[in-house]
């Protein structure tokens, strides 16, 4: 697709982003921009983004866990979901750097805590450098996923440390 009309769709999105085709796409930016304050202060004695959000993901492995288990979570199903994003599935996201052939798993192998921060990170930079589009099915899905999952995660997290959170 051209670059230049890429560029215009998002231009364009900003002027209609109450319409659910971009809708997920706003909610994940605000989303990650509350997570990204977050980490990036509390791991802020690690260097790089990508290992302050590593760090994260291991100090919050049993919230995954928990969040796996719950039955009231609509959370057990995140990885069933993730493959769905993508016909006939998907089991990964691509890096999609120039000249880079790498890429994140997220498949019944890899579904720990550690590769679903991976993945969302992965999508995170792959959107925000600029290889998702709103006129994409699958970037769509990709997003509203990573919404949904990333928000109860999100959510919980707040809800079980907002008070360590708020005495710092």
């Amino acid at each position: 697709m051209n670059q230049l009309l890429n560029y215009k769709k998002w231009m364009e999105a900003i002027e209609n982003f109450k319409k659910s085709d971009y809708e997920a796409w706003f909610k994940f930016v605000m989303l990650w921009f509350s997570f990204n304050s977050y980490y990036s202060e509390r791991y802020s004695d690690i260097n790089g983004e990508k290992n302050q959000i590593t760090e994260f993901a291991k100090d919050n492995k049993n919230l995954y866990k928990s969040l796996l288990a719950d039955k009231q979570a609509d959370f057990k199903n995140v990885l069933e979901k993730f493959t769905e994003t993508k016909s006939p599935s998907r089991d990964r996201v691509n890096d999609m750097r120039p000249n880079t052939n790498k890429y994140v798993e997220f498949k019944s192998e890899h579904k720990t805590c550690e590769d679903f921060f991976n993945v969302l990170y992965q999508v995170r930079c792959n959107f925000f450098h600029g290889d998702k589009w709103p006129d994409s099915d699958e970037d769509k899905k990709l997003v509203q996923w990573v919404f949904k999952y990333f928000g109860i995660f999100w959510e919980r997290f707040l809800e079980e440390n907002g008070n360590k959170i708020q005495a710092n």
